[in-house]
This record gives C-alpha cells, sequence and structure tokens, in this order.
C-alpha cells in the first residue's frame, strides 16, 4: 500500500513538474504559442519552413517524399536527415500550415528537453523535486536552446540528451542520493533492466532521426563520456595518488562497471542504428555523393568557434542587447549558452558545498559528471582556439564532418542546469561559513599559496580582456547575482526560497530572451504573402503545362538591398500591431520572397538552379557544375549561386541549366534627370560589329539615352568615332548618330590620365568592379516611335560595350527601358521591386540530341562543357567509362549527328516518377535537364534501361529511331534495405521487452 501511494505521489508530481515547465515555457515563448506571429528569420523561414511544408504536404497526400526537383536541379529529400521526414513527433503536425508546426515542434522539444532533465535528477541524481525542477527550467529555457530555435532540428535533437544520460543510468542500475545535501553515496540495483535498455536504444534511433547529424554526435559523445565516468574517475584518482608518491592500488572494480556500461552503451547504439536504418542507409548514400563526402578542410570546421575574448557574453545573458558588433558577426546566436546569473551562481554555490563533502563520491556523482561537462562544452566549444581541437579533427572520426565548435556548448548548459540543481538541494549548507573560509586560507601554504595567487591573477587577466556588455547588463547581472544570493542567505525566506528562485529564473530568463530571435516572430504574411515575382514565375509555369510542357527553372541573382515598393504601406499597417524589430524583419521576409531565396522555391514549388544547403546537400557534382559560371575562388560550398554571381551567365549555359527565366534587382541599374536606364544585360561589340534591337515599345520619343563604355581603348584620340546608333521609325524614316570618345563614351578604367575628357553623366559599374559606365543623349529633330535601333561599333580596337538603352518622351516625362539582346536574347516581363527575364532561345526539360562527345573522365567533361563551342541543345558530353560499363560505347559511337525528327512529349512529371513519350527517326540520347543520382530507373517501352551521367550532372536515356514510352522511377535500393534493417531492430526491441517481462514476473 505504502509503494502504491509513493508511486502515485511521485507520478502527480512529476505531472506537477510537467505542468509548470509548461508554463514557464509558454512565459518565454508566448509570442509564439499564443498569438498567429511565426518565425520569418534565418533558418528557420529559408531553410527549414520550405523543407517542413514539401514533409507535410507529401505525407498528407499518402506519399513518402523521396525527391526534392525544386532545388539544386533536384536532390534527393528523404536522404537529407534536415528534412526529418520519418522522425515521429512531426508526424503529430502534419495537419497544421507549416509555419506553425515548426513552432509546434520547437515547443514540444523544449518541453520534453526539461522534462527529462528532471527525470534525470529525480531518478539518477537522487535531488527533491523543486531542484529537480530547478534544473529542468534552465536546460529548457537556456539560452543555447532558445538561440538556436531557428534551428529547428537541432533543437529536436538536444533535447533528448539528459533522457539518454538517465536511461544509460537506469539500464546499469545505478542511483544517487545526497545525506545531509553535501554528501553523496550510491544505490546500485544489480542486473541490467532490459526496459530501461530499451528505452535507450530507442531514444538513440528517435533522436538520430531528428535531422540534426551534429547534436546527436554530441548527444553520444557525453553519453559515452557518462558510460566511462567511473573509469575516468578512479583513473584519475590512481594518476594522482602516484603523482604524489603515495600508494595507489590499481582498482579493478571501477573498471570493470565501466566495462558494463560500454557494453550497455554499444549494445544499445548498435540497436539504435538499425532502428533508425532506414534513414541513416539514404543519408550515407547521399553523404558518398554530397560537399562532406570526404569531410571538412579544418578552417570550415571550426568556422563560429568560441571566442575566448567573449566567454562572459556567452555565458550570461545579455536582456536585450544586441551583440552581433561585439562578436563581429550576426550568426552571434551560435555563441550564446547563457542559463542566467540566478543558474551561475547556484552552480558555484553547489561546487562550494561539494568541495566540503566526501570528495571521492562528489566526483564519481552526476555533479561531477555536470562539472567535467561544463568544462568539456567549453573547452571543445573554442575551437580554433584550441589546439586539441586540431588533433580531434585529424584522428577522431566525426570532428571532420561538423564545423561551429560553439555548438558543444549543449554539454556546458547540461552541465550547469544539473549543478544548478545541486545547489538548490544543498540550500541548507548553501553558503561556507565565513571561519570555514578564513580556516581555508590559513591552510593555504607554500606551493598551494602561490598556486592560489597565480589563479587570482588569471582570472583577473581573463576579465579585463573580456568584452563587456553594456551598463544596465552589468547592472542587471550584479541585482540578479545579488538576489540570488540574498534569497539563499536570508534565513526568513527559507520557507518561500525555492519558489522565490524559481520566480527569480523565470524573470531573468524571460527578460534574457529578448535578445533572442524567437522574441521577434513577425506577421504570418511574411509565409503567406505571393509577391509578384513569384507570381509572375507560377503564372509561367501554369502555361507551359497547359501547353504540354515541362515547367522551365528559374534563376535568382537578386540581392535584398532594395526597398519594397510597398515599404510605406507595410510600415503603415503594421504600426502599432507589430514591434519595429517584427516589422523590419517582415520586409526582410518579404524581399526574400521577392526574390525567391533559397530555399523559397521550394515553399512555391517553382524549379530554381540553385538552393541552400548547408549540411550533406548539394552534391559534389553540382559545385563543381558551377566552375562553368564562377571562377573558381568563388564558388560556394552550400550550393547558393544567387550572392555569387554578378553578370547573367552565358546564353548557353542557361540553356544546359534548364533556366527560362532569371530575377535580378535592380540595385546597380541607374536613375538619371528622372529617367531609368536598364544596365542588367550587356552587348559586347568588337570592331565592326553591330547588334539589332527590335524596340518593341510604341512610345513616341524625342531622344534616345544610351550607356555604354569601351574595354582596352586606351589609345583612343579624343572626339574619335567609337560607335554609330541608327534608328528607324515606325514610318520607315531612318535617322543616324555618331558617338565619340570623350563625349559620349569613354574607356571603361577612365582615369585622369587618359587622353580624353570625362563624360559628363557617369554610373559605376555593378558590385564594386573597377570601372564607369557613360550616358549620351542622342535628340531627335522630331518626335518619332521607333521600329529598331542598330548599334555598331567603330573603333579600330578593344569592345564597344553597350549598357542600356531607354526611349525618353521630354514632353510628357515619359520614359521606357529597352532590354539589350544580349547572348541569345531576353525580354524583360517584369519590372517591379526586381526584374523578370524570359530567356527567349532556352531548351526544353525533355529534349533529344544526335551527337555525342566522348570523354575520358569528368574532369575532361567540365573541360569540354566550358568551350564556347558546346551547345547543348545540340550534343552531349559524355564519359567513356560510363559507356563501357553500360554496354553502349558502340552505341554513342555511331550517332551520326545529323538533326533528324525528334518529338519528345511530357505525359506525367511527378518527383519520383517522370514518364516521357519520344519519336525519333534517327537514333539519339533523350537528355532530362534533372540530376543523375544512383536510385533513379529508367524503363524503355517496359524494359530496364541504363541511364547515363549526360552533360556531368543530367540524366541520358539512348533510344533508337522509332516511338518510345520512357519511364524514370525513383527507388533507392538504400530506402528499400534500410526499411528491412529498421523492421529486424524493431523486432529486436520487441524482444528485449518480452525479455524484460519474463524476468519481471519470473522473479515474482
Amino acid at each position: 500500500m505504502t509503494t502504491r501511494t509513493g508511486a502515485s505521489s511521485g507520478a502527480s508530481r512529476l505531472i506537477l513538474a510537467a505542468l509548470i515547465l509548461a508554463g514557464g515555457i509558454g512565459l518565454i515563448y508566448w509570442r509564439l504559442v499564443v498569438t498567429n506571429r511565426v518565425l520569418a528569420t534565418g533558418d528557420a523561414f529559408t531553410y527549414f519552413l520550405p523543407y517542413r511544408d514539401f514533409a507535410n504536404a507529401s505525407l498528407r497526400e499518402g506519399n513518402l517524399p523521396l525527391w526534392n526537383p525544386y532545388l539544386f536541379l533536384g536532390v534527393p529529400f528523404l536522404a537529407n536527415p534536415q528534412t526529418a521526414v520519418l522522425y515521429p513527433p512531426h508526424w503529430l503536425f502534419i495537419g497544421i500550415e507549416p509555419a506553425k508546426s515548426l513552432i509546434a515542434s520547437v515547443v514540444l522539444h523544449l518541453w520534453i528537453a526539461g522534462l527529462g532533465m528532471v527525470i534525470y535528477l529525480r531518478r539518477v541524481a537522487g535531488l527533491r523535486w523543486v531542484p529537480a525542477l530547478v534544473g529542468g527550467l534552465l536546460f529548457a529555457l537556456s539560452g543555447y536552446l532558445g538561440a538556436h530555435v531557428g534551428q529547428v532540428n537541432q533543437v529536436s535533437a538536444a533535447a533528448w540528451l539528459p533522457w539518454l544520460l538517465w536511461l544509460l543510468e537506469e539500464a546499469t542500475g545505478n542511483r544517487w542520493r545526497q545525506v545531509g545535501g553535501v554528501d553523496h553515496t550510491i544505490e546500485s540495483v544489480p542486473g541490467i533492466n532490459l526496459f530501461a535498455l530499451a528505452g535507450l536504444a530507442l531514444v538513440i534511433g528517435i533522436q538520430l532521426l531528428a535531422g540534426h547529424s551534429q547534436a546527436s554526435f554530441i548527444n553520444l559523445v557525453g553519453t559515452g563520456i557518462a558510460a566511462l565516468w567511473p573509469g575516468i574517475v578512479a583513473l584519475g584518482a590512481w594518476a594522482g595518488r602516484r603523482i604524489q608518491k603515495k600508494p595507489a592500488p590499481f582498482s579493478t572494480t571501477a573498471f570493470k562497471e565501466t566495462g558494463v556500461r560500454l557494453v550497455v552503451l554499444a549494445s544499445a547504439v548498435i540497436l539504435g542504428l538499425l532502428i533508425s536504418a532506414v534513414q541513416l542507409l539514404p543519408t550515407l548514400q547521399l553523404t558518398g555523393q554530397s560537399v562532406r563526402s570526404a569531410g571538412l578542410p579544418y578552417r570550415e570546421v571550426v568556422s563560429f568557434s568560441l571566442q575566448p575574448r567573449g566567454l562572459l557574453l556567452s555565458l550570461l545573458p545579455t536582456y536585450g542587447e544586441n551583440l552581433a558588433d561585439r562578436f563581429g558577426t550576426p550568426a552571434f546566436s551560435e555563441y550564446l549558452a547563457f542559463v542566467g546569473v540566478t543558474g551561475v551562481v547556484l552552480a558555484m554555490l553547489a561546487i562550494l558545498n561539494a568541495a566540503r563533502g566526501k570528495r571521492d563520491q562528489t566526483i564519481l556523482s552526476p555533479m561531477g559528471l555536470a562539472t567535467a561537462f561544463v568544462f568539456l562544452g567549453i573547452f571543445l566549444g573554442f575551437g580554433l582556439y584550441n589546439p586539441v581541437y586540431y588533433l580531434l579533427y585529424l584522428l577522431v572520426p566525426g570532428f571532420d564532418l561538423f564545423r561551429a565548435p560553439a555548438r558543444w556548448m549543449l554539454l556546458y548548459t547540461a552541465g550547469v542546469s544539473v549543478l544548478a540543481a545541486y545547489g538548490v538541494q544543498g540550500l541548507s549548507a548553501a553558503l561556507p561559513r565565513a571561519g570555514g573560509l578564513s580556516d581555508g586560507m590559513r591552510q593555504l601554504t607554500g606551493k598551494r599559496r602561490l598556486l592560489f595567487v597565480i589563479l587570482v591573477i588569471l582570472t583577473l587577466a581573463f576579465l579585463v580582456l573580456q568584452k563587456w556588455p553594456n551598463l544596465l547588463t552589468l547592472v542587471l547581472w550584479v541585482i540578479a547575482g545579488g538576489l540570488t544570493l540574498f534569497f539563499v542567505a536570508w534565513p526568513r525566506l527559507a520557507r518561500w526560497r525555492a519558489a522565490l528562485l524559481i520566480i527569480l529564473i523565470l524573470g531573468e530568463l524571460a527578460l534574457a530572451s529578448l535578445s533572442l530571435n524567437h522574441a521577434r516572430p513577425t506577421a504570418p504574411e511574411a509565409v503567406t504573402s505571393l509577391r509578384t515575382a513569384p507570381a509572375h514565375l507560377l503564372a509561367a509555369n501554369q502555361q507551359a503545362v497547359e501547353s504540354g510542357r515541362l515547367p522551365g527553372r528559374f534563376l535568382s541573382m537578386s540581392g535584398i538591398t532594395y526597398d519594397p515598393g510597398d515599404l510605406a504601406e507595410i510600415e503603415r499597417i503594421y504600426a502599432g500591431q507589430l514591434p519595429e524589430q517584427a516589422i523590419y524583419d517582415l520586409v526582410v521576409a518579404t524581399k526574400l520572397q521577392e526574390i525567391v531565396a533559397p530555399n523559397l522555391a521550394l515553399l512555391w514549388r517553382l524549379p530554381g538552379v540553385d538552393g541552400y544547403g548547408g549540411g550533406v546537400l548539394p552534391l559534389q557534382r553540382f559545385v563543381q557544375l558551377q566552375s562553368l559560371l564562377l571562377p573558381e575562388g568563388e564558388i560556394s560550398a552550400d550550393g547558393r549561386l544567387r550572392e555569387q554571381l554578378h553578370t547573367v551567365p552565358p546564353s548557353r549555359l542557361l540553356r544546359l541549366l534548364g533556366v527560362d527565366h532569371v530575377i535580378t534587382d535592380k540595385g546597380f541599374d541607374a536613375w538619371v534627370d528622372g529617367v531609368y536606364y536598364d544596365l542588367e544585360l550587356s552587348t559586347e561589340l568588337e570592331p565592326g560589329e553591330q547588334v539589332e534591337i527590335d524596340v518593341g515599345n510604341r512610345l513616341e520619343s524625342t531622344r534616345l539615352g544610351l550607356f555604354s563604355h569601351i574595354q582596352e581603348g586606351e589609345s583612343l584620340p579624343e572626339n574619335s568615332p567609337v560607335a554609330e546608333v541608327s534608328v528607324v521609325t515606325t514610318t520607315g524614316d531612318q535617322r543616324g548618330f555618331i558617338l565619340v570618345a570623350g563625349r559620349d563614351s569613354a574607356e571603361g578604367e577612365w582615369t585622369s590620365a587618359s587622353n580624353h575628357a570625362q563624360p559628363q553623366v557617369r554610373q559605376p559599374w555593378s558590385h564594386d568592379s573597377p570601372g564607369w559606365d557613360y550616358l549620351a543623349s542622342l535628340e531627335f529633330a522630331q518626335p518619332a516611335a521607333l521600329e529598331t535601333i542598330t548599334v555598331r561599333s567603330m573603333i579600330p580596337e578593344g569592345d564597344f560595350v553597350l549598357r542600356g538603352i531607354s526611349l525618353i518622351d521630354d514632353s510628357t516625362d515619359a520614359h521606357a527601358a529597352l532590354t539589350l539582346p544580349a547572348d541569345g536574347g531576353f525580354r524583360r516581363v517584369h519590372s517591379g521591386d526586381v526584374k523578370v527575364y524570359e530567356n527567349l532561345q532556352t531548351l526544353p526539360r525533355a529534349y533529344v540530341v544526335h551527337k555525342a562527345t566522348i570523354v575520358a573522365d569528368d574532369g575532361a567533361a567540365l573541360e569540354s562543357m566550358a568551350q564556347p563551342d558546346f551547345e547543348p541543345g545540340d550534343q552531349a558530353v559524355l564519359v567513356q567509362g560510363d559507356l563501357e560499363a553500360s554496354g553502349l560505347l558502340d552505341w554513342a559511337n555511331s550517332l551520326t549527328g545529323k538533326d533528324g525528327l525528334a518529338h519528345v512529349t511530357p505525359i506525367s512529371y511527378e518527383p519520383e516518377r517522370v514518364i516521357v513519350e519520344t519519336t525519333l527517326e534517327s537514333p539519339g540520347l533523350l537528355i532530362l535537364g534533372d540530376t543523375w543520382y544512383d536510385g533513379w530507373h529508367a524503363l524503355v517501352d517496359g524494359a530496364e534501361a541504363p541511364i547515363l551521367k549526360a552533360n556531368y550532372l543530367f540524366r541520358g536515356i539512348a533510344l533508337d529511331q522509332g516511338s518510345h514510352r520512357v519511364e524514370l522511377v525513383f527507388q533507392p535500393e538504400s530506402l528499400r534495405t534500410g526499411a528491412i534493417i529498421t523492421g529486424l531492430g524493431y523486432l529486436l526491441l520487441g524482444g528485449l521487452l518480452i525479455a524484460g517481462l519474463l524476468r519481471r514476473y519470473g522473479r515474482r
């Protein structure tokens, strides 16, 4: 009867603790919980929101999303662990809108993190409920988890750390309790708890599905240290006695216990890997072809290392102060790991109390492990500033796969939360007596006194060298610390001490959270508002589908430095409803929506060229393909092209990528005297070369404005002719103008040492390139509507670069910027906050070529495609080894290269299934402009056919003459094998539970 009462009381207190945790989370995150506002900053908006939307939509339809055709020219979806498609807690929210799905997931996992810490502190550390609750609140509401709310998967995985620590101890049967608030004693339960072992394996498997491999790695390293802890303590004690030249018998008991713990953990890890194999095997396959296949360079690994001079600002809250400038990077949230001044003070009190207890038992207890976590989290977090980290990078598997060493501060956060709970537990002996301190000082003699002095000097030097917050934050630190000590030391407050400390913790962390992104959610329109540029692309894609074509891709190369045209309206609507910072975030999100920044293309289901990886994506082949577009030093390993591209790529490369539309901004266009000039597209004319521009605008004009410059024309004498401009009006009249050096145009890199004078109006080249464009004004004798404009270069050497032309009617102040033909021809189909150009010479997504260029290897393929005479619509570059492996070398050599009739009709295009029908008059290679990836299977008229890597990255299927039905299906073998292994893993898990039941009832 007593047992039942105790169990009932324990369950009710656990429920109460869970409710208080939920209330604390609601207090800090109320803006996300009780309002309709959304997270629209950083990765939460541009990365995880599109992924969650795509996954939820697919799962609601009963489909397992395996392939993502919208980013990186097509990539695996489920195999990317950050999509977390198979993570069970996410399934709870597939029915709600994606922005709220993210928020619900974050809140749930913060609660899971806090509850796990409470259980760990109760069941393993043997603390009372109130101290355990304090530890849970500090961990769940810490700056570490709060700062990473935008990285939803990181919070999801990190939340399981205390559960792993608890279940490890449950499985090995160790319990700790305190005697007198200071001393520790251990109670052991014989045998291995099979239920806990099964639970440990299940949690390991689940956290591997959460989608953040680095957080899972940190969790397992922390759990591994916990398993090794008895052996580490025993080895340390033995070494210490040897150094002091005392008898040092080598105890084997601790090492036997450690061996058992390692076996338990290894068994759980193996079973957890089996459970999660359905995710891990596809991820391993993807990793082998990704940018991380060979690990990351050390410089990348140690990016976002914890800064020694910024340690105080990492460990203590700043109560709303923006520290981006002090950390020297806008990603300062990576460095935050505060638990509040109150939490730090309580943790320090716990260490002071422990010094008065039994040292060996304290070190061996969870308190000793927590202290090690605090040290290890900071030590590894230093990364770049820690020489040991380089050795770990070289020698320890896993350290070369992840960047941002500051994320090791997860261990610090867990450790200091545990110590703070111990501090509350020992409040009856919280502060050592003054006499005790003085007695301790008198005992410091000789070397120990010198060591103490050195430590004091080093501490003072550390504080002097630190970066400090503003005065208000310093005052608040003092107030929080003073109140903590007051609540602890004042005897009359003993009855209310716990409640006062919890209130202080919640209040301080609520104030500290004001510096974090989650404290400024913005209006839901940041997600739902359809801007004009993506609306135009959606309409164009719908038109393509209705005409029987596959939608083309778009390439965005726009920045967000512009102001939206409806900025004033946005500010007027939301003034008084949203804080100023939230309005700012809404404006930024609006601009990102306008340019369809990665990965928002997935949100709108718009096929894009690039994307944003940051993990196992993009594929290595996609990164290498960027060498056709960018110099080697400007290639982005995470796949983003938008920030790297400064000019529209050559038309033949856009055709290769299947680009129908290009989005650019107006940041480097020109407004002169109220006239707009579009300077995005340039036309370079060699001596004697000319270009004809179809005006397409019947604006009656009084003059032309023409921006241009000359390349490599330094020797041109002043007033020498550089170009002839001829216009034909709609009535057939012709008019001509001669542009001369020094008045109408000039050498692009003009300096005062040039031979000719500088024209009156000039515009700097884009993206900080050295040089200028120059404006010429060509006036008509009388107004006229133009039909065509022809520009011919007259310079004897160099190039005349035409940058922009605008029609101007001075009588009405009307003007119209023309689109230059550039390379291949473009048409500006939208001009608003940004511009959208249609590529007039694109290729369909599925087409046939009749000529193959066979090269030795992949490097030679890229070199061949980089040549100016490479035309993707006429030929395909194939690697000889691939042809030999598929038995198609002779077939490829037999291609005539003659253009025969070839019709390609798309029948169905779904992410994992593509069907086209073809009719060929002669053999040819069907090219689907989507990424080649192992796991795609082709059926030609129902028979299996090989898929070649065509043009380095794309899919090619060999076809003979005649009519064919070609079906491509994505069915990766890694998923099938992983699913079988996962099934076996769950069978083993069930066997463990059955064995546990048999053992329990067998004993009875």
